[in-house]
């Protein structure tokens, strides 16, 4: 590993039987250009060698790592929440100015941490950078094609006033964590996620708020897609279309009434220039994943 950042750099990580590819993720990891200060990584119950890889890996002895069990969670406990959850905690127990955000099956490529510290550097009131990706499947070979296929940005985003930043983003997924790095501090929610939103969603809505939220278009690791992935690009596509929100609203009546208001109360916290992205009715076309207008 080579020289450390500053900022400090910390990692956040959740695991949960991932062993089969979690040594070429540490070793991705161990190998940057710039060294990681610290590593957070939070077990979600692995019943595998998941923990041992960790604690047996390399970085451990370079890098100061923390390896946490996450809470229990009841069976009813839907999968979204949990996984926020996860985050949500390794963010509040790490240390480091800037954080970068990881799955424990992916390939960093040498400069990730180095590109995130520049990046910070260079556009020092940023809360969040969402990166690009290159697809791999469970072998690693390449799929030839990237994040941005599946998760687009308009080329157009830097030019946009806040307000169509903020109905793209709230109508359109456009970070990935695994790709992702924050700094919790100026996140109107320090890194907190409240129930029913994944942590790379809300970070994004977070920071786009307050026009802190940056693209990256350059791919910064190898995302993995493979059969045993729960969330992310394996099932990303019906997912996203109107037709499949409204019918996970209709079903969720609760759900959708404390996402609004959950959006209601960012909105008090947000840029004058963002707010009128959050006024009914206009956020509702975008929530239902309507394409946003200037």
């Amino acid at each position: 590993m080579s020289a450390r950042a500053e900022p400090s750099v910390g990692c956040v990580m959740v695991t949960h039987n991932g062993a089969r590819h979690l040594t070429e993720q540490l070793d991705s990891m161990h190998e940057q250009t710039v060294s990681l200060d610290e590593l957070v990584v939070i077990d979600d119950g692995s019943v595998d060698a998941t923990t041992d890889v960790v604690r047996d890996h390399p970085i451990t002895r370079e890098v100061v790592t923390h390896v946490v069990p996450a809470p229990p969670r009841t069976e009813s406990m839907p999968l979204y929440d949990r996984i926020a959850a996860n985050f949500s905690l390794g963010v509040s127990l790490c240390g480091s100015e800037l954080i970068v955000l990881a799955d424990q099956d992916d390939v960093w490529y040498p400069r990730r941490v180095a590109a995130h510290v520049d990046w910070f550097r260079t556009h020092p009131q940023s809360a969040m950078v969402a990166s690009n990706a290159d697809l791999i499947d469970a072998e690693s070979a390449p799929l030839g094609r990237t994040m941005r296929d599946d998760f687009p940005v308009p080329a157009e985003w830097s030019h946009w006033s806040p307000q169509h930043r903020m109905r793209y983003t709230l109508a359109k997924p456009v970070a990935t964590g695994a790709a992702s790095a924050i700094v919790p501090r100026r996140l109107v929610g320090h890194g907190s996620v409240p129930r029913g939103w994944l942590h790379d969603r809300w970070y994004s809505l977070d920071a786009v708020a307050n026009n802190l939220l940056d693209i990256d278009p350059v791919a910064q690791i190898a995302y993995r897609v493979h059969s045993d992935q729960v969330l992310g690009v394996a099932g990303s596509s019906a997912s996203r279309t109107a037709r499949g929100r409204l019918q996970r609203r209709a079903s969720q009546p609760t759900l959708a009434a404390r996402k609004l208001w959950q959006l209601s109360r960012l909105a008090l916290a947000t840029d004058s220039r963002s707010r009128s992205a959050f006024m009914f009715p206009r956020s509702v076309p975008a929530i239902l994943g309507r394409e946003p207008k200037p």
